[in-house]
């Protein structure tokens, strides 16, 4: 309906034109016409047809004025619909990164895990060789102060 703003106003100037040229003496006959506030001596037709098309030619800007009014509320609705439906692929792609990101995190911290059970197997292992050395070590330093005293024993013996 935009494109035709004036096309109300166009048919109506056609209209009276073509009644203008078919009935010429109606239309310029003047008589005193009476306004209210004043008294104007006019042909009533010519009157009455400028008032019309100021009347059409308004109505038309009016008609005009909403639809471009509503144009404009439908582009920024628009506007922010895409601003919404790029906010919302922003957030659908820091989901996936944070989702992946979570993932990764998870097999880091099973990996870790089992990093931390080996750990946990090799310093327990080292901890049993440990007792098995210090068993061993005891039974030598045993062994090794019976054997002074049995050095010392024979050397009393001999003097």
């Amino acid at each position: 309906m935009k494109k035709y703003v004036w096309l109300y106003p166009a048919i109506y100037l056609v209209l009276s034109l073509y009644f203008a040229m078919f009935n010429w003496d109606v239309f310029i006959i003047t008589i005193n016409t009476n306004l209210g506030f004043a008294v104007i001596k006019t042909p009533p037709f010519l009157l009455l047809f400028l008032i019309g098309l100021f009347i059409i030619a308004l109505q038309s800007n009016f008609t005009y004025i909403s639809e471009t009014r509503h144009e404009v509320e439908n582009l920024q609705r628009a506007i922010e619909l895409h601003k919404l439906k790029n906010n919302n692929e922003i957030n659908d792609f820091k989901a996936s990164v944070l989702d992946s990101q979570t993932k990764t995190t998870e097999r880091n911290i099973q990996k870790l895990g089992e990093i931390q059970d080996v750990l946990v197997r090799i310093t327990e292992e080292l901890e049993t060789e440990k007792k098995k050395a210090k068993e061993k070590d005891t039974g030598k330093d045993k062994d090794d102060k019976t054997e002074p005293r049995k050095k010392t024993s024979p050397d009393i013996k001999e003097k």
